[in-house]
């Protein structure tokens, strides 16, 4: 993806190196962007049972877009 010519910027999070309590600590103070819908996530975030993990990544391996979020229950 060319970010230059498309004017794009790519922010992340190296939350390796950080606890649960600061991972929550940034959750929070990203929390009303958005429900201000300041912040958008993409559209193509797709949700799966944390019981398909495995299945959801070797989706991932095989197609390489979109992005799959793990939610309990």
């Amino acid at each position: 993806m060319d970010f230059y010519r498309r004017q794009l910027r790519l922010l992340g999070v190296n939350s390796l190196e950080l606890n649960a309590s600061d991972c929550a600590g940034i959750l929070e103070n990203l929390t009303p962007g958005f429900e201000s819908k300041l912040l958008v996530a993409p559209d193509s975030i797709e949700k799966q049972a944390l019981a398909n993990a495995a299945s959801a990544y070797e989706s991932i391996l095989k197609h390489s877009q979109g992005k799959i979020v793990l939610v309990p229950g």
